[in-house]
């Protein structure tokens, strides 16, 4: 759900390719949960665990292996991290993410990412509520539409989408500018 509402991930595959490393004499292999990759390029290799309910044994275990496949994934330029799906950062990166998909079914209105794009290069609008009050006839739905689209990108990580939630231009639509 977080990936599908990320303006800054540009694609994503669920469970990629094993992982086969030995440890301790002992051949490990392991399936990552997602392989992100984002508009400015980088590539990560997510892993969800509710570490709040874990075991401490479970927990080191975890630990020991984000150690070795954070540095196997190095090598190739890909980053590697484990998401706690208990923390509050991931219950705010959640909410978010379903306050951007309520707008699934919404169209924002022709040429409506221009008037939003001018808004943020020109005018300095680094906020929804910036962007609804230069925008004549801005609505957040409008606006979620065009993260959905990767038109827009919104700063997930401070929980439910409010007035106050920082946004940005995908990478990739300033390349196009830039043409």
């Amino acid at each position: 759900m977080i990936i599908e509402a990320d303006g800054a991930i540009v694609s994503a595959r669920a469970q990629p390719d094993m992982v086969r490393w030995s440890d301790g004499g002992i051949e490990r292999r392991h399936v990552p949960d997602a392989e992100v990759r984002f508009d400015d390029g980088r590539i990560v290799v997510k892993e969800v665990k509710p570490r709040a309910d874990l075991s401490p044994r479970a927990l080191a275990e975890v630990d020991h292996r984000t150690a070795i496949l954070q540095a196997r994934f190095a090598v190739r330029g890909v980053g590697y991290e484990v998401v706690d799906s208990t923390s509050p950062a991931f219950l705010r990166r959640l909410q978010a993410a379903k306050d951007v998909l309520a707008a699934r079914r919404h169209t924002a209105p022709p040429g409506f990412d221009l008037l939003v794009r001018e808004a943020i290069i020109l005018r300095n609008a680094t906020t929804l509520g910036r962007i609804e009050e230069l925008v004549p006839g801005a609505s957040r739905a409008d606006l979620m539409a065009l993260v959905l689209r990767r038109k827009l990108v919104v700063a997930l990580d401070q929980g439910a989408i409010s007035a106050r939630t920082p946004v940005r231009i995908p990478h990739a639509a300033i390349q196009e500018t830039s043409r």
